[in-house]
């Protein structure tokens, strides 16, 4: 227990990375939640699962995170807040926490994939309000179900409707979180700012940059990709099916 703010912060262990179901630890876990302003759960992988030459063949997460996931957002009285804090390399399917915020409750998926030595402090401060969120996803996370149809190991562009696994336009139900996806803790607002006078070697003029608003009670801070514009010929049959050159978000 720790004091932060003025509250107390918690910690019990729910289950390990890996492995069966604990249901005394699953049992103090949920013990932890109930009563509590909001639950932190903080879920992922470890080397065991995914490195260097260990690729994965599933994307969602193992089945005792999985289960305790559950448990805690079938919670009745429900916590007012779930925040889901996600350590990993390669995407992770959350479609339990996904389903649950859009079907209108309190739950939040903050995505720190591998943060490194200061990780703990950063993360922490986005939970506690002191910074606010601004990255953006570097690639698509889709639904499970998709595995199924198109696995983790096939490369080829254009495959199951998208270019390899990394990115799949946002359409359907395959994806749960498009490329470049990200919120801040504000509204944002993007607006043009104009056209730069100079014109690179090759390419049109650069656009020099964006009019941001911010309206939410809160600092915000938001991020924007830049690229060049797609060439007017006409692509080879071999081009991806879509394209993010020169998309904003």
């Amino acid at each position: 227990t720790a004091a932060a703010g003025g509250a107390a912060v918690v910690g019990v262990q729910g289950c390990d990375v890996t492995g069966p179901v604990d249901e005394d630890a699953m049992a103090a876990a949920l013990d932890a939640v109930r009563g509590a302003d909001v639950a932190v759960v903080a879920l992922g992988l470890d080397h065991t699962l995914e490195e260097e030459g260990t690729d994965r063949t599933y994307i969602h997460l193992p089945d005792a995170q999985e289960q305790l996931l559950d448990a805690v957002l079938s919670l009745s009285p429900p916590p007012p807040a779930v925040v889901v804090v996600l350590f990993n390399g390669g995407t992770v399917s959350v479609e339990n926490a996904t389903a649950a915020a859009r079907g209108g409750r309190n739950v939040a998926v903050l995505e720190a994939f591998l943060p490194g030595f200061r990780g703990a402090e950063a993360v922490a401060a986005v939970l506690f309000g002191d910074r606010s969120p601004s990255g953006k996803l570097p690639a698509t996370v889709y639904a499970r179900e998709l595995v199924d149809r198109v696995g983790l190991n096939v490369m080829a562009l254009g495959e199951g409707g998208g270019r390899t696994h990394r990115f799949l336009p946002p359409r359907g139900g395959d994806v749960l979180y498009p490329f470049g996806y990200g919120l801040t803790y504000s509204s944002v607002e993007l607006g043009w700012r104009g056209w730069g006078p100079k014109r690179p070697a090759g390419g049109s003029r650069a656009w020099e940059g964006a009019v941001v608003a911010c309206d939410g009670g809160k600092r915000g801070e938001e991020r924007e990709g830049r690229g060049p514009r797609p060439p007017a010929r006409r692509l080879p049959t071999s081009a991806p099916l879509a394209s993010v050159v020169g998309e904003v978000r």
